[in-house]
């Protein structure tokens, strides 16, 4: 896992990415607080997915985002990617 200064650095590179060259640091730590309160809600909203059937599965993801059909199709598209990537594996293997 990253280290808080790790963190910031990253958010630094990705704002100096969206054009500003120079990112104040009140700027930076907001970003910081806001990423990691959307980290842990979408975390503490997996989990409730999964109490109910003992895990939690990789589509709950798509769950939590019902509205945001360009966030719901990333997703998509990374789960299927992942998938695909798991059957490319087990072929290189069995060769």
């Amino acid at each position: 896992m990253a280290h808080k200064s790790d963190l910031k650095e990253q958010i630094k590179e990705i704002m100096k990415a969206f054009g500003d060259e120079n990112p104040v640091d009140d700027s930076v730590e907001l970003f910081e607080t806001l990423l990691v309160q959307f980290i842990t809600e979408v975390g503490r909203k997996l989990g409730e997915f999964g109490k109910e059937r003992g895990r939690t599965r990789l589509n709950d993801v798509l769950h939590l985002f019902p509205n945001n059909q360009n966030l719901s199709s990333n997703i998509a598209e990374l789960i299927q990617k992942q998938n695909d990537f798991k059957k490319k594996k087990s072929q290189f293997g069995k060769n």
